[in-house]
């Protein structure tokens, strides 16, 4: 089942990365393994693909939390950011 989770979020990212790509121009290829700032996304648009991903999977992703990087700050890829938020989903946003 995690699996399938993993898959359905990751997928649900992309989607929200390509819609707001568009918006900004940035026209690169988005996988599971892109890491966003490596391909032209700044903080601030990570930021609305985050509010965004809360409407569409309704989650609330806390303030103090950002699912693109990990403890010690470094950027994860897209699949490291799903893993990110199911964990954080299933501690009710702890």
């Amino acid at each position: 089942m995690l699996i399938a989770e993993n898959k359905i979020i990751e997928e649900e990212i992309i989607s929200v990365m390509k819609e707001i790509g568009n918006r900004l121009k940035i026209d690169r290829e988005i996988t599971t393994e892109s890491i966003p700032s490596f391909i032209g996304f700044t903080s601030m648009a990570l930021i609305t693909v985050m509010g965004l991903l809360e409407e569409k999977l309704d989650i609330t992703i806390p303030n103090s939390c950002y699912i693109f990087v990990d403890q010690d700050f470094k950027q994860l890829s897209i699949k490291g950011a799903a893993a990110k938020l199911i964990k954080i989903a299933k501690n009710n946003g702890k």
